[in-house]
């Protein structure tokens, strides 16, 4: 049985995605704090087929998920071009929502559904579940002690081969190419490490001709006054998942930041004039605690989830709107 006693969220699906599949349903139903009651599609059969996969007696269309009684939450995971129908819908329906990442393509769109959301006193988060994995807050800790001492650099890579030739990043007209796909990650990695927006110095964009994609995006800035941020994301090219913090007396670095399998036991490299420490993290699953966590907020008052998203929209927007355009055949 999917439905568990005390179950503090019921949850529907919109979209039968790889990532909703191999990812975030079966994270959810390993939770004792959510229960799966509803699974939608274009495509009823493609319900069907997802639900019975996963023990779910609910399935049907977008609209009879968002519609339903049964369903307190609803999880987006379709193509970021049909999102902005759904998120408004799912909103005057009373429905919370989580969505995947990049919820709306610009800050204007955001900001729309998030101010709409407020007027209907439901909230929305973003699934950049990454932030959830514990290595992340052994690394503010690290930071907190000032171990390595005051931050003068950091550099993130988030970078992979290229996907197949049906996967939505090779689809231009589904919002694809690396930045929509990626940008969000080192954006949103600064915000969790130290708070606030950077002063942006110079950010470019490589596209493929060929693809008809973005394949690359690299920018350099400055938190503050002196701490140097420089990032690049990128497909068609060696899988790095990784960043480094430096500091006047050492650094910190992560080499799997983004995706960890809940099986793994993850790292944190700590290097200081004492020597190197390797910091393991018990195995986690990434999804299953951000979804949790989604759950708990719903209970707080505040928004943080949305100020973060606007902020990581609005951070992503300015590197877009700035960068030099190169084109590769």
């Amino acid at each position: 049985m999917n439905v568990k006693d005390g179950a503090l969220a019921r949850v529907g699906i919109i979209g039968c995605s790889s990532i909703a599949r191999r990812r975030f349903l079966p994270a959810l139903i390993g939770s004792d704090r959510v229960a799966l009651k509803m699974i939608g599609s274009r495509e009823r059969a493609k319900a069907k087929e997802m639900a019975e996969s996963f023990y779910c007696a609910g399935y049907g269309s977008y609209d009879e998920v968002i519609n339903s009684d049964d369903v307190d939450l609803v999880y987006i995971s379709t193509p970021p071009t049909e999102r902005r129908g759904l998120l408004e819908a799912a909103i005057r329906a009373g429905k919370h929502v989580l969505c995947e990442k990049p919820i709306l393509p610009n800050s204007r769109e955001t900001r729309d559904v998030l101010d709409m959301a407020a007027n209907f006193g439901v909230r929305v988060f973003e699934n950049y579940a990454y932030l959830s994995h514990p290595q992340h807050a052994m690394v503010k800790d690290l930071l907190c002690q000032n171990l390595i001492g005051p931050i003068r650099d950091i550099f993130v890579a988030y970078t992979y081969p290229l996907p197949s030739a049906n996967d939505i990043r090779l689809k231009p007209e589904l919002g694809g190419g690396v930045v929509n796909d990626s940008l969000g990650y080192p954006i949103s990695l600064l915000n969790h490490l130290q708070g606030g927006r950077f002063h942006l110095i110079e950010s470019s964009i490589v596209r493929s001709e060929r693809l008809g994609v973005d394949v690359n995006c690299s920018f350099r800035g400055v938190v503050g006054s002196h701490v140097n941020f420089t990032a690049h994301v990128g497909m068609d090219e060696e899988y790095r998942s990784a960043y480094v913090i430096t500091g006047d007396s050492g650094e910190i670095e992560v080499s799997r930041a983004f995706s960890v399998d809940e099986s793994h036991h993850a790292t944190v490299i700590l290097r200081t004039t004492q020597g190197r420490e390797v910091l393991t993290v018990m195995p986690a699953n990434q999804f299953r605690i951000h979804l949790e966590e989604c759950v708990f907020a719903l209970s707080c008052k505040d928004n943080v989830a949305e100020e973060t998203i606007m902020a990581v929209r609005t951070s992503m927007d300015e590197v877009i709107r700035s960068a030099r355009i190169t084109l590769k055949t």
